[in-house]
């Protein structure tokens, strides 16, 4: 059934979804998502309610398995690693849900989905424009182009790449479709094809480069056999239009000047219009001529070839980047641990995974070297972390239930085709311009298992608006499958205006995506009230910081940052206040705020170690030690772990020296045995590892912390070696001296002990202090006959 007129304003403003997310940065941050769902609410709503009532919802296998992904996260999120990140999530695959929904009810013609095609090829190409305007200096987009890379708008060249691909075969699709519809239009879309391969080339993605030639084997078998020559061509023709663009683009970036660049863009679309002409003409002869004429050129390309070819130059960055496609490279080579690892992450959740996020919330505890990744560069392993079996099972089946529902309607297209007799040697056009459907989607779904693509939320709307455009079709050449539909709403009669009659079908689901329109505003709110606080508290603006992170925590209570930043804030205020009694309660608002901070996220060590260290300011000693360690645990690699646990031990075994010696000693071995800890983590990491990815040696100040606690000890060569070393440090000399010096003394090397001080008065500072203190401890640690004045509390300076 055509749409009418509100149904066509709707697909035009659903397309509108398709268009503008990748010019926000690939629509990758949590701001510009939440505005992108309510917009896609507000479409659903407007067009649940004004949907004829002729209609029904019948649910098919791809129907259910999109709405059972976004469930899938939603019972993940009760469960999470990580709240607010999972919630996120469910924000994502909703709004990815409700564009597939909107497609495939909107687009009911073979005109509608030629719409959503050209809006799908429209929003690549101007992805591909602001990259290639950004390597010639005309467009400002930060990290846009760096280097010999174009990023454009996503900010990231592989998934640029994958992106680039779905939108070259998705028109190449429609240039397929044109050269039996409308010949003319192919002198728009092979100029397109090429401009798209020469941005495509110029994002130097391996992983794309290598996929690119088995999805155009894949979009040339799935054209129709009438088609398929013509699809072959129209590839052939793509690429040898884009190659002049291809070697011309390096020198002419160097060039500093924007009229080279564009110039080298623009080079391939103008060859290929002269090549789209004799596309024309070719296809417009008698098989035998054609094979003819392609045997001739064949002969003639490579006879230029070796003419011509030896005097060419390939661009150094192309060279480089080719010679270094092999799996020992680390970059290959890590991508496939981090896959290894994030199945070890999810056997230890295999149900319902970690939820949304999880990866990020938990994969430093699960790391077998120091590497840092957000992702987990492969969107098939990322969905097993976040969703276990039970939601990867579900997404598994959603592109299972894809590629089905793609068979049923090419093949529903070519039974057609072929009950109209003469047309079906021609090849049916709406078969052509579903092969670039396919292999638009399995070129984006193929190379996310090779990268993080789908995380951005741009990219992930692109394919779901794929899956919908599948199903659009399937519905309306091969109805619904049989036993496989779940009807949701029945068909009906048409009410007065053809649109749904009143009654819980129509009221219930608009109702529920108004509540989710705002509470979708409240999250939206809260990021931006979170920003204006955190500007505050840069500009030192405490007690305004504090205020707005409060209303930020109401509007996003989920938010670890705003409540962390907000016990910051309000210890920072309790520090200034003179009055003790609000004073004590400034504090004791701060840690229930960086308490329930952990608590939703008790997987972060970054979160355990700014609790761990405000317990340790305030006098909480083992707690606040009990949190440093599991932070230790969480982030088993990184030195700057062992370093802070160090420095605490040492503060605390200082602290309690006189009242408690036997405690303070146990602090102090442990301070002592940390470096050999760290040394077993690091002698544990993959042998394949470089050096510079390893974990790193111990720092400067980790060397001071177990210095001192081995001079407590009454260790003091190993002591005065650590000491030493921590000395080299500008910034550290005037302590590290000071304990050097004490220990010399202590060890009965007077003169040394001389020289070393005058070394430490030289390089100034609160030298003395230090020196002081540090003689004051030796001599309680290693003389308890001797009782001098009991040392000041140091924990957690």
């Amino acid at each position: 059934m055509p749409l009418d007129r509100t149904g066509m304003v709707l697909l035009g403003a659903s397309l509108l979804l398709i268009l503008i997310p990748p010019f926000f940065r690939g629509l990758f941050f949590p701001l510009e998502q939440l505005v992108a769902l309510m917009a896609a609410l507000a479409l659903f709503a407007a067009r649940w309610l004004t949907r004829p009532r002729g209609d029904g919802v019948a649910l098919g296998p791809l129907d259910l398995a999109v709405a059972g992904l976004a469930a899938a996260y939603a019972l993940s999120s009760l469960f999470a690693a990580a709240p607010r990140a999972a919630v996120q999530d469910v924000v994502k695959y909703l709004l990815y849900a409700l564009l597939f929904w909107l497609v495939q009810d909107l687009a009911r013609t073979r005109r509608e989905r030629l719409w959503v095609m050209h809006a799908l090829v429209a929003a690549a190409l101007g992805v591909a424009v602001l990259g290639l305007g950004a390597a010639a200096g005309t467009f400002q987009y930060r990290a846009a182009w760096e280097g010999s890379r174009i990023s454009s708008s996503l900010q990231y060249p592989n998934t640029l790449a994958a992106y680039l691909t779905a939108g070259y075969f998705a028109t190449l699709g429609l240039w397929s479709w044109s050269a039996r519809q409308r010949p003319a239009l192919g002198f728009l879309y092979l100029p397109v094809a090429a401009f798209l391969f020469i941005v495509f080339v110029h994002t130097l993605s391996r992983g794309a480069w290598l996929l690119l030639p088995v999805v155009a084997a894949i979009f040339w078998a799935a054209s129709p056999r009438g088609a398929r020559l013509g699809a072959a061509l129209a590839v052939v023709a793509s690429v040898l239009a884009a190659v002049p663009g291809i070697l011309r683009f390096p020198q002419a970036v160097k060039a500093g000047a924007p009229g080279p660049v564009w110039l080298a863009g623009l080079a391939g679309p103008a060859l290929a219009l002269v090549l789209q002409a004799g596309l024309r003409a070719l296809l417009r002869l008698r098989p035998r001529a054609q094979a003819a004429l392609l045997v001739g050129l064949a002969v003639g390309a490579v006879v230029a070839a070796f003419r011509v070819v030896p005097d060419l130059r390939a661009p150094d960055a192309l060279v480089q980047r080719l010679q270094s496609i092999r799996v020992e490279d680390y970059s290959a080579r890590s991508r496939i641990e981090w896959t290894y690892d994030a199945v070890r992450i999810a056997l230890a959740r295999p149900v319902l995974g970690w939820g949304g996020g999880g990866w990020n919330a938990v994969y430093l505890g699960f790391q077998r070297w120091p590497y840092w990744s957000t992702q987990v560069h492969n969107h098939f392993a990322q969905t097993l972390v976040e969703v276990g079996v039970v939601g990867f099972g579900v997404f598994v089946a959603m592109w299972l239930a894809w590629l089905y529902g793609w068979w049923r309607a090419a093949r529903a297209v070519a039974a057609a085709t072929h009950a109209g007799g003469e047309a079906a040697a021609a090849g049916d056009p709406e078969r052509a311009a579903l092969a670039g459907v396919l292999a638009a989607g399995l070129a984006l779904g193929a190379h996310s298992a090779l990268d993080f693509n789908l995380s951005l939320s741009a990219v992930s709307l692109y394919l779901w608006a794929l899956f919908g455009l599948v199903r659009a079709a399937e519905r309306e050449r091969a109805g619904d499958p049989q036993g496989l539909v779940l009807t949701v709403v029945r068909a009906g009669r048409r009410g007065p205006r053809g649109h749904t009659r009143g009654g819980a079908a129509r009221w219930v689901p608009a109702g529920a995506a108004v509540v989710l329109l705002a509470l979708a505003g409240s999250l939206a709110l809260g990021i931006r009230t979170g920003r204006a606080a955190a500007r505050a508290l840069q500009d030192r603006r405490v007690a305004e910081a504090a205020e707005a992170f409060r209303r930020a925590v109401r509007l996003d209570p989920l938010e670890v940052t705003y409540r962390m930043d907000l016990g910051s804030a309000l210890e920072s205020l309790a520090a200034r206040e003179k009055n003790e009694s609000k004073r004590r309660q400034l504090l004791q608002q701060a840690e229930r705020q960086l308490r329930q901070g952990v608590d939703l996220e008790p997987y972060s060590a970054n979160y355990r170690t700014l609790l761990g260290l405000y317990l340790l300011r305030n006098g909480q000693v083992e707690e606040g030690l009990q949190h440093l360690e599991r932070a230790r645990e969480l982030h088993p690699h990184e030195i700057q772990r062992y370093e802070t646990l160090a420095q605490a031990y040492a503060q605390a075994g200082q602290a309690l020296l006189v009242k408690e010696p036997e405690r303070a000693r146990e602090y102090l071995r442990r301070a002592a045995a940390l470096p050999e800890e760290a040394a077993r983590v690091r002698d544990g990491e993959p042998a394949w590892v470089p050096t510079y990815y390893r974990m790193k040696p111990p720092t400067a100040r980790l060397n001071l912390a177990v210095g001192q606690a081995r001079a407590l000890l009454g260790q003091l060569a190993e002591a005065e070696a650590l000491l030493a070393e921590a000395a080299k440090e500008k910034d550290l000399q005037p302590e590290a001296l000071a304990w050097l010096a004490a220990v010399q003394g202590e060890a009965g090397r007077k003169a040394e002990a001389q020289k070393t001080e005058a070394a430490g008065r030289a390089a100034g500072g609160a030298f003395k202090g230090y020196y002081d203190r540090a003689r004051l401890y030796l001599t309680v640690a290693l003389h308890p006959e001797v009782r001098p004045e009991e040392p000041a509390t140091t924990t957690g300076s």
